[in-house]
């Protein structure tokens, strides 16, 4: 009788361990793609938010009021140093690099380059967010000051934002040294084109 006992106990926990193995496999396969694609969805956005700082670090362009090309950040650092200030002409010029920087990934995804000098209390947000409402028009713009700030820190705090940043040490009319700050966030469309950006 005892035996009979034991080893129906024993079959029941063979039992319980198999179920238990079979779900934990059932589990693993049923969620396999779905961390993958979330990974592989993390690696990518990392990727161009750091080859996005690159190609802004390495283009030359070619400004409206002049017959030669320049680097990118020599115009911006020149604009500085002139004006204390990123001119709109510049500015529109970062906006056509980045956006034909991430043009493979636009469909899918919404991006903000976001430019500030805490020494020169200077701030810049260029965007460009798909809005699900509106059948997924993307709506390009830029917010200044505090709006500016405002709006980096609800793209910041947002849930799947990737960002990537450079400093660069810029020198003023006044002879002093200015910091200047550079962050590219890469985002999913969605949610941030419903809400705006309350620029």
């Amino acid at each position: 009788m005892e035996r009979g006992i034991a080893s129906f106990i024993d079959t029941i926990f063979l039992m319980l361990i198999s179920a238990t193995a079979a779900a934990i496999l059932f589990y693993s396969a049923a969620h396999y793609g779905t961390s993958l694609g979330t990974q592989t969805s993390a690696l990518i956005l990392e990727f161009y938010t750091h080859q996005v700082l690159r190609t802004i670090s390495a283009v030359t362009v070619t400004p409206a009021h002049c017959t030669h090309s320049d680097y990118l950040l020599a115009i911006m650092k020149k604009d500085i140093y002139n004006n204390g200030d990123l001119s709109k002409a510049t500015l529109d010029e970062l906006n056509a690099v980045v956006s034909k920087a991430l043009a493979p990934i636009h469909t899918y995804y919404d991006y903000g380059v976001y430019v500030y000098s805490p020494s020169l209390g200077k701030r810049h947000l260029l965007y460009c967010i798909h809005n699900p409402s509106a059948n997924y028009a993307p709506v390009c713009g830029m917010c200044k000051d505090s709006n500016a700030e405002n709006a980096s820190n609800t793209i910041s705090g947002a849930f799947g934002v990737h960002s990537a940043y450079a400093p660069l040490r810029i020198r003023t009319s006044g002879g002093a040294y200015a910091t200047l700050y550079l962050v590219v966030y890469l985002w999913p469309s969605g949610e941030l084109g419903k809400r705006g950006l309350g620029c």
